[in-house]
């Protein structure tokens, strides 16, 4: 976990990110925190855009701080008209350094993805309805297992097709990605799934499905990394922000989806504050409230409209009436909820934030992820949260400039 946020107004953006690196040990289930890791770069020592990650620390096993000063230092010093041409620009720079990251690596991440989305599916299988009522002949047994999972994966796979297609691929890309799991990756499943040395045609051709799916498709895995570009474009008089999560590498294509809730317009009227990774705490200062209130109370309406459904259909009232009535109850208790904390929450903040000097903009950024490391501080989770705060200013007058910024070094023996 980490904390990220960026603050902004009519005038600049700030960034803020603490240094929180939580690595767990395989098997052993062992977590290390480790408060040393840089999230905020200066993607062109020339123009006012930064960038900011958050989840997974590399791409493809290449760390990014490596990728992007590469990429610095190779095209920091073209102009381009928007932050999205900056992304851009990015992205195609990142599908074609094979001399950075490798063929090979590339492919080890895929494979790991595979790995672990087949394993993590039948652990969680075996410990729901996978072996539940199984027949007494082992081989009879395994075949109602290999049916079970050939249902699962025909299920998630009608889910996944009807998912939008990653940035740049299409209907081509899907047919590759079929090839190129069944040569490279069936063999994952057949080492994690009970058989006897071969799976269910029905099966494998299930598997490879979602196998390519996944590659083409936005899913849900938490492999992927989160790139967040700010500053303004040349033709850009106010901060623009655009999030994209990226996955990995296939097809000479960059397996990536844009984030349109964590994306900014260039507007004067578009101030806002966009939280990455540890979100409670800002929603709860920015909203009044935090996303598991509003579902805790949805539950607990919905709990007291069955008891109320319950009792009605006793008394044999007309239970079609009663309940579109009490799901529309439900619904303008929530809605009322989130007025009244947009009016007297939400709206004085975001008010507030369009006559934020710079200095109050940092000032603010670098406050709410204090914030979010002091609550993991003085409660019983892992300080995932935590280490200094960099802090950095981007402004179309200004530039990027650095607020505070931690070093690996001692600035007075590196003068040059």
């Amino acid at each position: 976990m980490t904390a990220e946020i960026i603050v902004k107004n009519p005038v600049a953006c700030a960034l803020a990110a603490d240094s929180a690196m939580t690595m767990t040990g395989g098997n052993s289930g062992t977590v290390k925190i480790f408060n040393n890791a840089e999230k905020i770069y200066q993607l062109s020592k020339n123009y006012p855009v930064g960038l900011m990650v958050y989840n997974n620390a590399d791409f493809c096993g290449t760390p990014w701080e490596l990728s992007i000063r590469s990429f610095r230092k190779l095209h920091g010093h073209e102009e381009h008209g928007t932050i999205k041409e900056y992304l851009t620009s990015f992205l195609n720079f990142l599908s074609s350094a094979y001399n950075i990251t490798s063929l090979d690596k590339r492919e080890a991440r895929l494979k790991e993805m595979f790995r672990r989305y087949v394993k993590n599916t039948y652990d969680d299988l075996s410990q729901k309805t996978l072996h539940l009522n199984l027949p007494e002949s082992d081989d009879v047994a395994l075949a109602v297992i290999h049916q079970r999972l050939t249902d699962y994966y025909l299920s998630e796979n009608e889910a996944l097709e009807s998912n939008l297609f990653f940035e740049g691929f299409e209907s081509s890309d899907l047919i590759d990605a079929r090839a190129f799991a069944n040569i490279h990756y069936l063999q994952i499943a057949i080492d994690i799934l009970p058989n006897k040395g071969d799976l269910p045609d029905a099966l494998k051709y299930q598997l490879l499905e979602f196998f390519a799916y996944i590659i083409c498709k936005e899913n849900v895995t938490s492999m992927y990394s989160g790139l967040v570009f700010a500053g303004f474009g040349a033709d850009e008089y106010y901060a623009s922000i655009v999030t994209i999560q990226i996955y990995g590498s296939f097809n000479n294509k960059i397996m990536y989806k844009i984030v349109h809730g964590k994306c900014s317009a260039s507007d004067p009227d578009n101030s806002a504050i966009i939280p990455f990774a540890s979100e409670d705490e800002v929603f709860t200062f920015v909203r009044g409230f935090n996303n598991s209130i509003i579902n805790f109370m949805g539950n607990t309406v919905s709990q007291l409209s069955n008891v109320i459904l319950e009792n009605l259909r006793e008394k044999g009232t007309n239970d079609a009436i009663s309940e579109q009535k009490l799901n529309t109850l439900k619904d303008d208790i929530i809605d009322r909820v989130q007025k009244y904390c947009d009016e007297n929450f939400t709206q004085k903040v975001t008010n507030m934030l369009t006559s934020l000097s710079k200095k109050d903009l940092s000032y603010m950024a670098e406050s709410l992820v204090n914030l979010s490391a002091f609550k993991l501080k003085i409660s019983d989770s892992y300080e995932t949260v935590g280490g200094p705060i960099d802090v950095a200013i981007i402004s179309k007058t200004d530039g990027f400039v650095w607020i505070k910024r931690k070093l690996y070094f001692d600035k007075k023996l590196n003068n040059n």
